[in-house]
């Protein structure tokens, strides 16, 4: 890859019953870095709250992680499945108000991925359905 590669920050998010998802998307990125970073002269960078983020006084958790790395990051990836997170005094949890600060302005498209939810799971989907058409 050449000096002047362009980087790509993604921002992984989601609550705790998506860890393997999450690596997932960290183990796709990283395959994609191996296969294309030299020939697209492109880095994914693969950012989480848990490897990027530092502890800071002053502020929410929350707004700690969002001056840290949602101002910065160029992509959001947020993953839900049975849990919406923890609310954050702003926003339900801490992946959705992470979509609601400024890296929405550089976001493109934003897919709904919808897939067959048990009965016990209607009530998530819906809240996070309804925080999404605001």
């Amino acid at each position: 890859m050449r000096k002047n590669a362009h980087a790509i920050e993604i921002l992984l998010a989601g609550p705790s019953d998506v860890k393997r998802e999450l690596q997932v998307a960290r183990d796709v990125i990283e395959a994609w870095n191996a296969a294309h970073s030299h020939t697209e002269n492109t880095l994914l960078q693969a950012v989480y709250w848990d490897t990027h983020a530092f502890p800071e006084i002053g502020d929410r958790p929350q707004g700690v992680i969002n001056r840290q790395l949602v101002d910065r990051c160029d992509l959001l990836i947020a993953v839900f499945w049975k849990s919406i997170g923890s609310p954050t005094g702003v926003a339900p949890s801490g992946t959705i108000e992470s979509p609601t600060m400024p890296i929405r302005s550089k976001l493109t498209k934003c897919e709904n991925i919808k897939s067959p939810l048990t009965m016990g799971c209607i009530g998530f989907s819906n809240r996070l359905l309804s925080f999404d058409s605001n």
